[in-house]
Order: C-alpha cells, then sequence, then structure tokens
C-alpha cells in the first residue's frame, strides 16, 4: 500500500477513534480543561446584539426565597431535635391551590425541600394537595429522604456535580446512575420520550437516536445579581407581588411554572451566579428542544474536522495553517517572541473554534481537552519516529 493510502487509512481510524473518544468524555458530569471563558464571550456578544427573553416566554418564575418560617427538626433517630428555617409550607399551599384552581398552567416545577425530619402542622394537606396535582414534580435529592411517601411519585432528582477544581454548575447530567433528574423526568412526561442507557459503557439513545446524556447548558438570560437595576426582574416574589387580585391565571397560561429559592439557592456558572431552579428550567428546554440529540450533519463536520487534523498528526507536523504562518510563505521566522505567539495555533486553537461555532449552530459541544491531547501525542510520536527515520 503506498505511504499516502496508510497515512490515510491512519487518520480515518484515529479520527473514529476521537470520535468514540470525545462521546465518552461527554458522558463526565463536568467540564475537565475546557474553555469556559470562550463561551461567557460568546454569550456575552449574543445577548447584546440578539433578542434574548425567547427562552423565558415559556416559563413563569416565582421565587418563595422571602417566605420562611422557623420549624422543628429531628434528626438521627430523635436524638437531636431544634429548629430551621424552611419555606412557609402555608404559603405554598396557598399558592398551590391557586394554581390548581386555575388549571391553566402546562407543568409545574416545585424546587423546595420536603426532608424527613422537618415537620410542620401543614404538611398533610400540603402533600396531600401535591399528590393529587397533574403535572408536577418536586425536588428531590441524593443525600436525603423525603419527608411522607406520597410524594414520592412526584419526585425527581435535583443535583448535579461539580469537580473541585472548578468554580461551580457547566454541565447537566439528566440519567443519574437508574434515577431520572426533574429535566428529563418533565421531558418524558410532556414528549413520551426518554433517555436511556444502551450496553454497559456509557452510550445513549433518545427518540431512537444516539444522544448525550450530560450536556453543556447555555445561559442566555442573566438571572444574576449583575443585572443592572434599572431592568425589571425576571421572577416575582410570592407575597409581596403574588398577592390575591395578582393575575396568576393569565400569566401561568401554557407555561411552565418554576417555584424555588431565586435568592439564596445559586451556583455559579460561566456566567455568574444563578438561581438552581432557572438552570433545571434551562435544561428542561434544552431537552425539549432536542438539543441533547446528536444531529448528523453535527457528526459528520465532527469527524471530517477530526479526519483533517489526523492527516497531520499521524505525520507529525501541525496543521497546514499553522505551518503557513510558521513559516510565512517559506521565509523562516526566527523571531522567538512571534513563534511563541504563533505556537498558540494549534490543535486546541482550531477545535476551540470549530467547537463554538457548533455550538452556536446546533447547540452540541465535544471535548476540546481530550481530543487536543490525543492529537498532540500523536504528533509528538510521529514527530519522533521521522526524525528518527532521517537518522
Amino acid at each position: 500500500m503506498p505511504l499516502k493510502w496508510k497515512r490515510g487509512l491512519s487518520s480515518f481510524l484515529l479520527a473514529l477513534f476521537l470520535c468514540l473518544f470525545c462521546y465518552l468524555a461527554e458522558s463526565i458530569p463536568f467540564s475537565v480543561g475546557e474553555p469556559i471563558w470562550q463561551f461567557f464571550v460568546i454569550e456575552r456578544l449574543i445577548q447584546e446584539n440578539v433578542g434574548k427573553k425567547d427562552q423565558l416566554d415559556e416559563g413563569f418564575f416565582i421565587n418563595v426565597g422571602y417566605d420562611k418560617v422557623i420549624a422543628d427538626i429531628s434528626l438521627y433517630n430523635g436524638l437531636f431535635t431544634g429548629s430551621v428555617a424552611i419555606t412557609d409550607r402555608q404559603a405554598l399551599d396557598d399558592l398551590l391551590r391557586r394554581l390548581q384552581e386555575d388549571d391553566t398552567y402546562k407543568y409545574i416545577f416545585l424546587d423546595v425541600r420536603f426532608e424527613k425530619g422537618i415537620n410542620t402542622p401543614q404538611d398533610s394537606q400540603l402533600f396531600h394537595r401535591i399528590s393529587q396535582m397533574r403535572d408536577i414534580v418536586i425536588a428531590d435529592h441524593h443525600e436525603i429522604e423525603l419527608a411522607s411517601p406520597v410524594l414520592q411519585e412526584k419526585a425527581a432528582l435535583s443535583d448535579y456535580k461539580m469537580a473541585t477544581y472548578s468554580t461551580g454548575f457547566s454541565r447537566y447530567q439528566f440519567l443519574q446512575g437508574d434515577r431520572e433528574t426533574v429535566p428529563l423526568r418533565i421531558y418524558r412526561d410532556i414528549t413520551g420520550n426518554s433517555i436511556r442507557k444502551v450496553g454497559f459503557l456509557p452510550f445513549y439513545a433518545s427518540e431512537g437516536k444516539p444522544c448525550q446524556n450530560t450536556l453543556f447548558i447555555r445561559i442566555p438570560v442573566d438571572f444574576s445579581n449583575r443585572r443592572p437595576n434599572r431592568e425589571k426582574m425576571l421572577y416575582y416574589d410570592y407575597g409581596a407581588q403574588i398577592v390575591e387580585d395578582f393575575p396568576l391565571k393569565t400569566l401561568t397560561n401554557g407555561k411552565y411554572v418554576i417555584i424555588g429559592d431565586y435568592v439564596e439557592d445559586k451556583s455559579g456558572t460561566y456566567l455568574g451566579e444563578q438561581p438552581n431552579p432557572y438552570i433545571a428550567y434551562l435544561a428542561t428546554l434544552s431537552l425539549l428542544r432536542g438539543y441533547h440529540i446528536y444531529r448528523s450533519l453535527f457528526i459528520v463536520f465532527v469527524f471530517v474536522l477530526f479526519w483533517w487534523l489526523s492527516w497531520f498528526a499521524i505525520q507529525g507536523k501541525q496543521p497546514s495553517i499553522t505551518l503557513w504562518l510558521m513559516s510565512l510563505k517559506g521565509k523562516r521566522i526566527k523571531n522567538v517572541y512571534v513563534q511563541w505567539f504563533l505556537s498558540f495555533f494549534s490543535y486546541g486553537f482550531y477545535l476551540s473554534i470549530a467547537c463554538l461555532v457548533f455550538f452556536l449552530i446546533w447547540k452540541t459541544t465535544f471535548s476540546i481537552f481530550f481530543s487536543s491531547l490525543i492529537l498532540t501525542l500523536v504528533t509528538n510520536a510521529g514527530s519522533i519516529r521521522a526524525t528518527n527515520d532521517e537518522e
């Protein structure tokens, strides 16, 4: 077989390996070596130049962070008792009663903890109402036990993982072990579809197509405290704003009602601190809009990109554009500072640009860190082999 054909076949196989490896890497529930700052820059440009509230039109956000009462708490089988501040469950029951009577909402996510050992006189009535309502899900967590068995049917996980070196949230994992999260539960209830694991490796499918179980979540609107004071807040405070004559029936008509603490319950993101109920809403929209499903064109473009980069890596060279910049039409650059600057035009540079473009088109990412690392290792190995052959 001619050398050119061998290189073509080797780069083809390397591209297949990179596609498979990057898919597996996308199952990691937090970012590993990804240039999050790039998404921040792109997001700010989008928000400043493009209409930014389209993704909020489907949601209605209610803050219960200011509705606190003192409740009794009993832990360790009654060995410890005391008091703790919790969301006012009477206020929650009144709010859910109004939503139930109006019956215009599309779906309700109640992001409030109902932990065993914390008891109030209103629990029985509130829990019964939740169990009888249509299209509602409440937050459950790995580290807690629900306060009542009647809540189990309406509960789903509202957790995500963060690395110790990370500043906070970046990726949402929908199926965690054999348990579904809140966005996945809403997606299943609304569409009848879900995400299922295929085989023993982390391969996932949805709607009969390959998909991601862990997704980078775009934040199209800033809910953080950095918003200018002149701008209207994007959520309503229950009790202070949502009073008896508030047009709740009209404003929640056909919308996802997201109830939670928008004041204290926050996580750091690439766009600053964002309320966790809002993050869950964005993750839900990502599923409903099919961002988790791999598009055929996305797969083709990623493979072609990897094949092109692999062609140079197999030969122990940098991509052709970098070679052209480094030589400037055959003239060797001797200035060390210019060489240092041009060294940044490497695999990571091309992969970062491609990832941003693909993200803007398909709302899907691939692992820049791992693919760049593998290509660099192959390039170094190819360069050493070529040097040995010359000797």
